[in-house]
């Protein structure tokens, strides 16, 4: 259906807030960056190990789906996730 066959007889329905609390709230859980991560998946990236000069890699299927969501969610570039995938293993597994 296209736009202009449209009923334009229908009004659009007001939206008013009527609990400011639970408003304010949910306006601030939009901000909440909560992830569960699988206590498996950084120990197989871990596993990847040192590799030989050329070499790539080998990483679990676990890791690269996570990387790839966190890709998805934040809108990131390939070399700004790494950043931000190594700033998380960082405060995930300091030391």
């Amino acid at each position: 259906m296209r736009k202009d066959e449209r009923k334009a007889s229908e009004p659009k329905g007001a939206y008013r807030v009527r609990n400011w609390r639970e408003y304010n709230a949910g306006l601030i859980a939009r901000g909440d960056v909560t992830m569960w991560i699988d206590e498996s998946v950084p120990t197989q990236v871990s596993e990847a190990g040192p590799t030989r000069r050329g070499r790539p890699r080998v990483y679990s299927d676990a890791a690269i789906q996570m990387l790839l969501g966190l890709k998805q969610v934040f809108q990131l570039p390939l070399r700004a996730l790494q950043g931000f995938a190594l700033s998380l293993g960082k405060l995930a597994y300091p030391g």
